[in-house]
């Protein structure tokens, strides 16, 4: 994704409708959605690389010049000729008050020549140490492609963590960690979730479901919480911090 900050200010009512009348002063672009996450791992001293599907649009062509400057591996990186790049547009006013998203993406299934594409592509090039899954549900990891990549990697001996939106948790199966904010823990288990035991238990019942190693729930400004297999788990408090604008923490974790 690519994510387009328009920065400016609202002084007045629209005398067409009684909406605010954004003036637009400045603009800046930044990587989202997993290339955000390539940029966290890359600023860590860490290499990445993205396997996604990008639109052989303008966007596109920024977005992969964006990862070449940050030295992100776009080898793996599919163009399609079907789908627009996903690009969310943030209107910031005074006060870094976001007053609007506007989001111009295609969220269809990835086609299965492209699917084809990535799959023969990660084959030939998975010599990493670690496999991150960023899903978004935008059409690039279906259910398929996730499937075959959690079992190549599982295959070479690569642990895999999972971003989670797809309700169908089966689709992660055998992963190796999975990482569900409280909302999405609450939907996957039926479970209560607010104090830290049931955060525990329900984060448990998720690696039964998912037969993964360890599920580690973000619980907003309260933290972490890393279960185990077993159930066991350990709570890493956070240190609240006044923000203006939350965009990327699930990423940055």
């Amino acid at each position: 994704m690519l994510d387009v900050y328009s920065i400016g200010e609202v002084k007045r009512i629209s005398q067409e409708a009684p909406v605010p009348v954004f003036k637009k002063l400045a603009e800046r672009q930044a990587l989202g959605g997993a290339s955000n996450v390539a940029v966290n791992l890359i600023s860590a001293g860490q290499r990445a690389s993205l396997l996604t599907a990008v639109g052989a649009d303008p966007n596109g062509d920024r977005l992969m010049e964006m990862l070449r400057d940050v030295s992100a591996g776009s080898e793996l990186t599919h163009r399609s000729a079907l789908r627009r790049t996903t690009v969310k547009n943030r209107f910031i006013a005074s006060n870094n008050q976001q007053v609007m998203r506007m989001d111009e993406e295609d969220s269809l299934p990835l086609s299965e020549e492209e699917s084809a594409a990535l799959k023969l592509a990660l084959k030939k090039g998975l010599p990493f140490d670690l496999v991150i899954l960023s899903d978004y549900l935008k059409g690039v990891l279906t259910y398929d492609l996730t499937r075959e990549i959690i079992d190549l990697a599982n295959a070479r001996g690569i642990r895999v963590l999972v971003d989670p939106k797809d309700p169908d948790v089966r689709k992660y199966a055998r992963s190796f960690l999975v990482k569900p904010n409280l909302h999405e823990l609450r939907d996957l288990t039926g479970r209560s979730v607010y104090e830290f035991g049931e955060i525990a238990e329900a984060s448990a019942l998720l690696c039964e479901i998912c037969d993964c190693e360890y599920v580690l729930t973000t619980c907003g400004g309260r933290g972490m919480v890393l279960t185990k297999r077993d159930g066991k788990y350990e709570v890493f408090q956070s240190t609240p911090m006044e923000v203006y604008d939350v965009t990327g923490a699930g990423d940055t974790v």
